[in-house]
């Protein structure tokens, strides 16, 4: 709040911005903590709304205009069994009423979505010390997947304790 006027002034003439809660709150969009669609002078608007809810830190990103249809879930669960995948077409706010659509494997092939994006979350889970990752969220455009939102629970003690991979869990 204290950077707004500033923070605002450097965001892009003519671009609609998604305004929403940094605060590692779940389920933002079913909490109203989330705009959409909001044009560069309005997001300070937008902000102090959010504030008012008492939050203190806010992230400003562009749109992406894509359909809901497209929204898709992935996750990254570190376990004694490796680095497990849930995945599911049907992303956004309602993915938890489809449990029964999130596929759950260790491996790439079961996953349809590009082979080099896998690994890369995989590679930096591994560089950064996270045991989980959430991009709900993740929308494919071609071969891009292009994250709408995502949550990550970073292990403290990995930098202190040493690198770790996926083979050592």
């Amino acid at each position: 709040l204290e950077s707004l006027d500033t923070d605002v002034s450097s965001l892009t003439d003519g671009v609609s911005y998604v305004v929403k809660v940094d605060q590692g709150v779940k389920k933002r969009g079913k909490q109203g903590l989330v705009r959409l669609g909001i044009p560069k002078e309005n997001v300070a608007q937008a902000v102090r709304e959010l504030s008012e809810k008492g939050f203190t830190r806010f992230i400003a990103e562009p749109t992406i205009p894509h359909e809901e249809a497209d929204e898709k879930y992935v996750s990254f669960e570190r376990t004694a069994d490796g680095i497990v995948m849930s995945f599911s077409e049907r992303g956004g706010v309602d993915i938890e009423e489809h449990p029964e659509s999130i596929v759950r494997s260790t491996n790439n092939a079961d996953i349809p979505l590009p082979v080099q994006f896998l690994d890369a979350v995989k590679a930096t889970m591994d560089a950064e010390h996270m045991s989980f990752v959430e991009i709900n969220p993740l929308v494919l455009q071609g071969s891009t997947c292009v994250l709408l939102d995502a949550a990550v629970l970073v292990d403290s003690a990995g930098e202190q304790y040493g690198h770790w991979t996926s083979a050592d869990v």
